[in-house]
């Protein structure tokens, strides 16, 4: 059961960035990923998560994926035409969604079930 859990999770996609802030932001994120996805397989493991923790986890860890994917996305759209305003908001959503996901992941990973 251990492998097909870990097979649940989705990766933060591979995109291409220019700018070197933007580049530190990515290998930030994806150290986050990294971590919490090893905190989880440990614990999971070791057995110390339950069912609802688990689904909780791979839900809230999809979404933050997938907010984490556009906003990468859409930063390089913004990087190749920076007249391109219309994507500041969504850049500034997914942000904001992403950030959110993690925070309930790290929240219920914290528990002690």
């Amino acid at each position: 059961m251990t492998g097909r859990v870990g097979t649940l999770f989705t990766k933060i996609s591979n995109i291409y960035l220019r700018n070197t802030r933007n580049r530190a932001i990515f290998r930030a994120f994806r150290d986050i990923d990294n971590t919490l996805r090893n905190e989880f397989m440990k614990k999971y493991r070791n057995g110390s998560i339950d069912y609802n923790a688990t689904n909780g986890i791979i839900d809230n860890y999809s979404l933050f994926v997938y907010h984490t994917n556009k906003y990468f996305y859409y930063l390089s759209v913004k990087e190749a035409n920076s007249k391109y305003s219309e994507v500041d908001e969504a850049i500034a959503e997914n942000y904001r969604l992403s950030r959110a996901y993690i925070k309930q992941v790290k929240y219920i990973l914290s528990l002690e079930l």
